[in-house]
């Protein structure tokens, strides 16, 4: 190949779209935002094939990027696991969303045609330690600490809270400490529907 076709082919980026909302297996975490526009950044996406995608920023998502392969298995036995635990199964959790238009924080997990997906604005709203996310309600903290706070909401609430940790922990825990860095976007073709655009730039 010759230096002028290669510097031509090096100027266009390979794109593989990688379904998220419609995977067979995933495990995914994103942010999304409903205005001025549909939008939001992949944090984490864990698919059943072993491909794995994680961002650097594990709070707001975004690039930089890195990708990393695993045992397919590992996926599959994290998956097999929420399931018999009785992910889903109806299970009632308390949707942390404020009014207004984000940024909001995604779970989504997809399994054997059964689906599980929440969000909430916590993760956005405590991470300054200036505010606490109340059970359909954001409160400046004040004089008081959050903890107290969360302690007096209702259990389903808390109870939301606390599936929310589980899950963000075992999603974690598939990531290795290393990877390749990767380019990529989540795309969102409408309201809870997006998928990974993975673009190299070398061919």
């Amino acid at each position: 190949m010759t230096s002028v076709l290669r510097s031509i082919l090096g100027a266009f980026s390979l794109t593989q779209v990688c379904p998220v909302s419609d995977a067979d297996g995933v495990l995914a975490v994103y942010t999304s935002r409903w205005t001025p526009s549909l939008s939001g950044e992949l944090i984490t996406a864990c698919w059943s094939n072993g491909m794995l995608i994680w961002s650097n920023d594990p709070n707001a998502g975004g690039a930089p990027y890195i990708q990393a392969d695993t045992d397919p298995e590992a996926v599959t036995r994290v998956l097999s696991r929420l399931e018999a635990d009785g992910l889903f199964d109806g299970l009632q959790v308390a949707n942390g969303c404020r009014l207004g238009g984000g940024p909001y924080t995604n779970i989504l997990i997809r399994y054997r045609g059964r689906v599980f997906h929440t969000m909430s604005d916590h993760e956005q709203y405590e991470l300054d330690g200036t505010c606490v996310v109340e059970h359909g309600f954001i409160k400046p903290l004040m004089d008081r600490r959050r903890f107290q706070v969360l302690a007096q909401q209702p259990n389903i609430y808390l109870f939301s809270r606390f599936l929310w940790v589980e899950l963000r922990s075992v999603i974690s825990a598939l990531l290795p400490r290393t990877g390749v860095d990767t380019q990529g976007r989540l795309h969102f073709k409408v309201y809870d529907h997006c998928e990974w655009i993975k673009e190299d730039a070398e061919p």
